[in-house]
């Protein structure tokens, strides 16, 4: 559909059915496709004027528009919002025609330097008039709204975490509102003591149990170290393995897996049982501290080994076998 401007007489070529109401690019004047156009002036001179008080009628010939292609016009962004994901760091506008990577890698859209995250975390993806969020098999999980989730819509406004980082889902129109959005979110999360206090209720205050099928032994550390724990984790895999580690505060201080492994070596063992039971006791204390690194390199490394070593070729009890995938 052609319209042309009443002002300039520069065309354009619009959507049909057109939009309620554009400017014109050459002289901002409104135009409004959908009402009539003004009548043609009539070719008749003008009636001859009979004094000096007659109002004189004064016309100008019409502005043609240069040759060369016919501009086009975008549709008004109040029906078109834009999609961003907003972090404590900043904010990602979302593209349409193709999938959002997160993760650790480097070749993802959103990199995050996280020993919780993995390699290729999950992704966003447009589709069906909506963004969905998908965990591409990660060991820690995806989040949202305190649930862990493989894949689910995203509305405006929804909240989800990655690793350690809160991330936020808008639909913006206006660019103040977007600036308004992320510095409430950034400081909503600047103090990550909301969000310990969140994953430290998920643990009872004293001395608990658990399935390694509802929660991992690197979930139950990454709470135990959150929220600052005290005490013995005792991890019973379902082949016989016996693995313990004792934190002190929240530090790793030692670790020890079958009675032949100790220190960093232990606690990456313990941390690839997939099967089995776990106990956490306050009552213990830790006899010898052998632990070098710190709780983040042991995820980090963890995370690692997990996107290296398939876990058809991995027996918890034997050698370790690195195996890389295919490219």
């Amino acid at each position: 559909m052609i319209c042309a401007c009443p002002q300039c007489g520069a065309r354009y070529k619009v959507a049909d059915p057109p939009p309620a109401l554009f400017r014109c690019q050459r002289c901002s004047t409104e135009i409004r496709p959908n009402e009539p156009a003004a009548a043609p002036p009539s070719s008749s001179p003008p009636p001859p004027a009979t004094s000096r008080s007659s109002s004189t009628i004064l016309r100008s010939k019409p502005v043609v528009a240069p040759p060369g292609p016919t501009p086009s016009v975008a549709i008004p962004a109040a029906t078109a919002p834009a999609h961003y994901l907003i972090s404590n760091r900043g904010h990602l506008r979302l593209p349409l025609d193709r999938p959002f990577l997160l993760g650790r890698d480097l070749d993802c859209d959103l990199v995050f330097e996280d020993g919780r995250a993995s390699r290729r975390h999950a992704q966003l993806e447009w589709r069906e008039n909506r963004f969905h969020l998908t965990d591409l098999g990660s060991a820690n999980g995806t989040w949202l709204d305190s649930k862990r989730i493989h894949a689910s819509a995203l509305s405006d406004g929804a909240e989800f975490r990655i690793g350690s980082q809160p991330l936020l889902y808008r639909e913006i129109r206006d660019p103040q509102q977007l600036v308004e959005c992320a510095r409430t979110f950034r400081q909503s999360t600047h103090n990550d003591s909301t969000a310990v206090t969140d994953l430290n209720s998920l643990l009872p205050k004293t001395d608990f149990t658990g399935n390694i099928g509802t929660m991992t032994p690197v979930e139950v550390c990454q709470l135990l170290h959150l929220g600052n724990r005290s005490g013995r984790l005792l991890i019973l895999s379902s082949d016989g393995g016996r693995g313990v580690i004792y934190f002190q505060e929240g530090r790793v201080l030692a670790a020890e897996y079958d009675d032949l492994m100790q220190g960093d070596e232990a606690v990456l063992k313990i941390f690839r049982i997939r099967s089995g039971e776990f106990s956490f006791q306050t009552r213990f204390e830790c006899r010898q501290p052998n632990v070098v690194s710190t709780i983040e390199h042991l995820l980090l490394e963890a995370a690692r080994l997990q996107d290296e070593i398939p876990l058809a070729d991995f027996d918890p009890r034997g050698p370790t076998r690195v195996i890389r995938r295919q490219p």
